[in-house]
Formats: structure tokens, C-alpha cells, sequence
């Protein structure tokens, strides 16, 4: 058996990893961090925001790709991309999360590759790689991302075990560009991320390592005035009225700030939180996160926690997970009404149609979204469209 990664390699995995996630420039190190782990010769990480597959925007290269010519990157992609690295992705595509394509597999399924076909010929003498092997990350259907690692021309066989040994890794991985997603896009409209999440309008509160809050935003103060399932206790630290929630958190905070500072392998965990009032239970995310910019002035190993309040969803938008899960028209209207928090007997009075198709409507929303419930419904709403307000 490969033996597992060993602290080191966990801690320079992880805290680069995380590091990531709000600091998009990082990710050229984790790409050589994973390819020195794997002992390939480059690696490339890929995120495509849109339902078209397109392999080739690119979050990130290791220093091997970054080394080559762009004016052969360009002459590949308009000449050979499409042909082996298009059909590849395309399939990953439809595999589920955490599954992986290689060259192998596709010489079994296109006898014509081989290393002197002109596209692989391109890749051997430019930029001496032919064998690969891509794993796709995520599985929700509203983006694709995955990572690839590429072998030098001496490799006649793609080694399984290294792979092996950084599978673990992925989980980590697939939630920080899950995490990035919303940093990105704040930072796309503001100056600094963490200083605009007053925008997110989702419960958002950075904790360093010790449990203290250093940001709370608009809508986790929210959340917290209505004092409806959380509330800050006497010494400044959230406080969770679901007692088994609260005592889970308590035991899940520590192992996560670990993670963020490279001394753990926990990754992002989710709980459903009762509340006294009896509506629909508040959605806790619990995940490591890294500071190294030192946005927050003080350089955070912590946990960012996400608060999703279902009776506070009209800001979500639906549309996106309506497409990317095949609803009908009719679903998608209920899908919307359900985010928004109503009970199914108002949703039949909003479409002038029975409870009983209503129900049954739902059922097969959760079904084609697969969730369990409507707590985990408006949580993957969030994921295929972060909600960001605009800048005011």
C-alpha cells in the first residue's frame, strides 16, 4: 500500500489551499505544491462559470506551463485543443465529482492516439508532456472545475499511486474554488473582498482560531438581532440555541481553524440549527479559512461561518439552479416561491392549483436538485448564484 501524505505534505497542501480560496493568486503555488506531491511534471487547475465545458479557462498553472511560450499555448488551442483535451473534458463533464479521465483511457477509446498524432506530437515536442489525467472536483452542475496533471515524455505509464495519496486532498480543494466563486466576484466589483461583505447577502463571520469574531456582516448581524437561533454569549462568541448544534460546532471549530493553519484534514461541514420561533431551521457552514494578505488586519488561521436563513431568501436568485437541474416552467416557479420560505399550501394559493400537485412538484425539485430538503435547497441556490448586491 502507498503510504498517506505526511503532516508536512498535508500542512503545505491545506494552507495553500485555503490561502487560495480568497486570494486568487495563490493558486500558481498550490498547482506546484500538488504537482510536487503527485511528482508529475506540471499541473493545472480549471473552472468554467458557465454549462459549456470549456477546459481551457484556466484558474492556474504550475511553473512547467507557466515556463512555455504563449504564443505556442495559442497555436495549440486554435489548432489541437478541441480534438483529445475537448472530448476528454466533455466526458468528465458527465462523470460524477471526484472521478478522473487520463490519456490512457482515451487511447482505449480513439484507437488513432498514439504520441506521433499531430495534436500529442504538438504537446511531446513543445512542451515534452503526453501522458495526463484530469479529475473533475465539484458536482452541482452550475460550473466545472477540475485539476489536471501532465507527465513528462519518459513516463510510459501513468503511476496510480501518487494519485491515490493526494485524493484525499480534493475534498479541500473542490471547497475552496467552491468558497472562491463568491470571493471572486466581490472582488470583481470592489476593492478588497473581505471588506465588501456587507454585500454578500448571506450570513458571513470570519473567526480567528480562538473563536473570536473579526468581521460580521450585514446580513449575519441580521441574523443575529432577531436572536432566533443564534445570539453572541457575554464573552463575544457566536452561541447556537439548538443545543446538539451548538456542542457539534464547538467540537467541529477547532479541527477546522486546524485545517486553516495546515495542522488538520477536516474539511467544510454543514449543520441544519433549531429555532425557537419554529421556522424553518438556519443553515450553519462551517469553513477553514486563511487571512495571509492580512485584509483583516490580523493574519487569520480560523473558520469562515456561512448563515443561510431561509426566511431571509428573497435576495437568491433561482434561475440558475431552475436551468442547470432541467425543471419545467411550472417547477421553477414553485422552486422560487420555495426559497422564498413559503409553506406549500401558500404556494398553491400564489398558482391557483391544489396542494397536492404542489407537493409533488417539490418532491421532484428536491429529486432533479438532489437535496434532501428545502434548508439544503436554498443552500445550493446560493452556490450556483452567490448572492452579491450591487455597489451602492
Amino acid at each position: 500500500d502507498m503510504p498517506s501524505l505526511t503532516n508536512s505534505e498535508w500542512g503545505a497542501a491545506l494552507t495553500s489551499i485555503y490561502d487560495s480560496a480568497i486570494n486568487p493568486e495563490s493558486w500558481e503555488h498550490t498547482t506546484d505544491v500538488l504537482c510536487g506531491i503527485v511528482g508529475s511534471r506540471s499541473c493545472v487547475l480549471m473552472l468554467s462559470e458557465n454549462d459549456n465545458i470549456d477546459p481551457w479557462k484556466m484558474t492556474a498553472q504550475s511553473a512547467n506551463l507557466r515556463s512555455v511560450d504563449p504564443s505556442l499555448v495559442a497555436e495549440f488551442m486554435l489548432h489541437h485543443a478541441s480534438r483529445v483535451e475537448g472530448q476528454a473534458f466533455e466526458m468528465l463533464g458527465r462523470l460524477p465529482k471526484r472521478t478522473s479521465i487520463s490519456s490512457e483511457d482515451m487511447e482505449k477509446l480513439d484507437p488513432t492516439m498514439s504520441r506521433e498524432r499531430e495534436d500529442c506530437a504538438f504537446l511531446v515536442r513543445h512542451v515534452g508532456i503526453y501522458h495526463r489525467v484530469a479529475v473533475k472536483l465539484n458536482d452541482n452542475g452550475a460550473w466545472f472545475d477540475s485539476v489536471a496533471f501532465q507527465y513528462g515524455v519518459e513516463t510510459q505509464k501513468i503511476p496510480p499511486h501518487p494519485l491515490q495519496r493526494v485524493q484525499p486532498v480534493f475534498a479541500h480543494l473542490a471547497k475552496a474554488l467552491d468558497v472562491g466563486r463568491t470571493f471572486r466576484q466581490l472582488q470583481s466589483r470592489y476593492r478588497a473582498a473581505l471588506a465588501a461583505l456587507d454585500h454578500v447577502q448571506v450570513g458571513m463571520v470570519a473567526l480567528r482560531y480562538d473563536g473570536a469574531p473579526v468581521v460580521i456582516n450585514a446580513a449575519a448581524q441580521s441574523v443575529l438581532d432577531q436572536g432566533d437561533g443564534l445570539v453572541l454569549d457575554a464573552s463575544g462568541r457566536l452561541c447556537f440555541l439548538d443545543e446538539d448544534v451548538d456542542r457539534n460546532i464547538s467540537d467541529a471549530f477547532p479541527r477546522r481553524a486546524g485545517t486553516a493553519g495546515g495542522r488538520g484534514t477536516d474539511q467544510s461541514v454543514a449543520y441544519a440549527a433549531r429555532r425557537k420561533s419554529g421556522s424553518l431551521p438556519l443553515l450553519v457552514e462551517l469553513t477553514p479559512l486563511r487571512d495571509s494578505a492580512n485584509e483583516l488586519g490580523d493574519t487569520i488561521h480560523g473558520v469562515l461561518v456561512m448563515l443561510l436563513d431561509p426566511s431571509m431568501s428573497s435576495s437568491i436568485r433561482t434561475d440558475q439552479l431552475a436551468a442547470w437541474s432541467g425543471m419545467t416552467e411550472a417547477e421553477s416557479s414553485v422552486c422560487r416561491h420555495l426559497v422564498d420560505g413559503l409553506t406549500n399550501s401558500a404556494i398553491a394559493d400564489r398558482r391557483g392549483t391544489s396542494e397536492q400537485t404542489v407537493k409533488s412538484q417539490v418532491a421532484k425539485i428536491l429529486s432533479k436538485c438532489g437535496v434532501a430538503n428545502r434548508t439544503e435547497l436554498v443552500r445550493i441556490a446560493c452556490q450556483t448564484s452567490p448572492p452579491v448586491g450591487a455597489a451602492g
